[in-house]
């Protein structure tokens, strides 16, 4: 099974670099499904997650949990309020603006062109939109809040055969195991 290892400060460069790009503020229920969106369009083109996250199917749709919680709890000690505000009215907004080292290039077109494409959409359209265009979202409902989507699943509906399946999760066992001895 994928999981990825969590990267708080590059998570937060990646939704620093969409609310830049919407004008320094936006709903973060919006900001959450654009960075899945994000994310499974990296999978797709550079077998790699932006945020780094791990993901699950709630009611309004996938959801980022790592970044979730860190909304939700409004812990000011975390990397991410150093640049992006506490929810006021489900808004949030960049109030320091990140260098963005640890977007690649490529990841930063990738985040560009999801907020191209999604920029004029609120927050309700941006639920239609994924309930109606992932193949790996489930309702939770009736009988719990969430559900996970293995990083695998998404891969699926994204085409991936299995064998290219089996590549990129070496590839993140690989980075891991990798990360874990030169720390």
């Amino acid at each position: 099974m994928i999981k990825f290892e969590f990267n708080e400060i590059k998570a937060t460069h990646a939704a620093a670099l969409f609310l830049k790009l919407s004008g320094g503020s936006v709903n973060y229920m919006k900001l959450i499904k654009l960075m899945y969106l994000a994310d499974r369009k990296a999978l797709q083109f550079i077998e790699r997650s932006i945020s780094t996250d791990n993901y699950s199917s709630m009611r309004h749709g996938p959801v980022l949990n790592n970044i979730f919680k860190i909304i939700k709890s409004n812990n000011v000690q975390s990397y991410w309020y150093k640049y992006i505000s506490k929810p006021d009215n489900y808004n949030i907004r960049l109030i320091n603006q990140p260098t963005f080292d640890e977007l690649s290039e490529k990841e930063e077109s990738i985040i560009s062109e999801i907020h191209n494409e999604y920029k004029n959409k609120n927050e309700w359209e941006m639920v239609k939109i994924c309930h109606s265009i992932l193949k790996e979202w489930e309702s939770p409902m009736p009988f719990s809040k969430s559900k996970p989507i293995d990083v695998e699943n998404i891969l699926k509906a994204l085409n991936k055969t299995k064998e290219e399946i089996e590549i990129i999760t070496d590839d993140v066992e690989s980075i891991a195991f990798l990360r874990s001895i030169a720390s």
